[in-house]
């Protein structure tokens, strides 16, 4: 939450010293016009490339998920050097997001955006953490016939061992099966109730 109010209050300062420059040299629309193109230009890319991260490191990963994301924290997976948080932001949604661990402690980072992805009966992402050997792979499954719930077999070539996260909804359930995949590498292989998925 911090990391987008920090974020929308230092674009409307620049925006109203803008409007001030503007009133005060009304014949140099110039100027104003390059304010508000180089602001708007780093406010997108601060979304992206979090400044925080060249000063700032949190104690945990959930004080750096508390920082720069919004949502009630629904389980947590370690790798080496980062950890993955499964949120949701919403009532009724999910997301994962991927922290980089260093020497001093974590660091922000609002989204995570997939390694790789593939969809079958199952939509299977894989994300990397940056700067780290960290893979995390993450599996949504939606069952209709709630009977067929024992009945998801997944595993890999790399023998990780997944979690399971389900929610419920009136019609339906969504599954997710998530894991920190251990010497990631072309040749792995998840394969999902008999269908197999490749990533190379």
């Amino acid at each position: 939450m911090i990391f987008y109010i920090v974020r929308w209050s230092a674009f409307l300062i620049v925006i109203f010293i803008a409007v001030i420059i503007k009133k005060r040299n009304k014949n140099n629309k110039k100027i104003w016009r390059k304010i508000i193109s180089v602001s708007i230009i780093c406010f997108l890319i601060s979304f992206y490339v979090p400044v925080e991260n060249l000063f700032i490191t949190f104690s945990t990963p959930e004080a750096a998920f508390k920082y720069g994301c919004t949502g009630e924290v629904r389980d947590m997976i370690d790798g080496k050097e980062s950890t993955l948080i499964l949120y949701s932001p919403k009532q009724k949604t999910r997301s994962q997001v991927v922290f980089s661990k260093t020497e001093r402690g974590w660091k922000i980072n609002p989204f995570s955006i997939p390694f790789k992805e593939k969809s079958g009966a199952s939509q299977v992402s894989i994300y990397k953490s940056k700067n780290s050997i960290d893979y995390y792979v993450v599996v949504h499954t939606i069952i209709l016939d709630r009977k067929s719930v024992d009945n998801i077999n997944i595993f890999d070539n790399k023998n990780t061992i997944f979690r399971c996260y389900i929610k419920e909804y009136e019609s339906y359930l969504s599954i997710l099966n998530y894991a920190c995949i251990n010497n990631y590498d072309e040749n792995y292989e998840l394969i999902i109730d008999g269908e197999i998925f490749t990533f190379d």
